[in-house]
């Protein structure tokens, strides 16, 4: 269906994605937000779209590529009109007061898994390589785009201190993810 026979695009938002797209704009009248928005798992994002469900779907690369192996047919009738700057895919996080030691110990886990025969077979049936070690600092694509949506809200409210803030927040963010590109493109 159309947009003039919906009045509004359907979206479907595929999580974890939501909370930056639903402050986003899928109406075509200029209004915020969506009028038919969902939340469903990135698996089924593109094959909504792809079947005609919704018109429109977040999802991420991995889910893509998924989209393309197992399912060609329906990849094919999909169109990307906008990819993000690269996030952080899959990270694996622990609250900040769990014991140092039991950190360590799923740290190691992780890293190492793979090493052995069998662990290596269940890797390569998920198509993973493995596990590589990151810190904080793999999050700020995210708190980036966050920092981004912080800023274009305060703006809009007009208050001079909280765009000061925001843009004080953005610029330091911005800044770490661009140093951190340069070391790493």
């Amino acid at each position: 269906a159309t947009y003039e026979q919906r009045g509004a695009v359907q979206a479907v938002v595929a999580a974890p994605q939501h909370r930056l797209a639903h402050r986003g704009q899928f109406r075509g009248d200029g209004a915020e937000g969506h009028t038919d928005g969902r939340v469903i798992a990135r698996n089924k994002a593109a094959l909504a779209v792809a079947n005609g469900q919704v018109d429109v779907a977040t999802n991420n690369d991995v889910g893509l590529l998924f989209t393309e192996r197992q399912n060609p047919r329906a990849f094919n009738n999909i169109r990307v009109i906008w990819e993000s700057p690269p996030i952080p895919e899959s990270a694996i996080v622990v609250r900040g007061d769990v014991d140092p030691a039991v950190t360590e110990r799923i740290r190691s886990f992780f890293l190492t898994y793979g090493d052995q025969p069998e662990e290596r077979a269940i890797l390569d049936d998920l198509e993973y390589g493995g596990f590589q070690a990151a810190d904080d600092s793999y999050l700020d694509p995210v708190r980036e785009m966050e920092a981004s949506v912080a800023l274009m809200e305060a703006r809009r409210s007009g208050d001079q201190a909280r765009i000061a803030e925001a843009q004080r927040t953005y610029d330091e963010i911005h800044a770490r993810v661009a140093a951190a590109q340069e070391v790493q493109p």
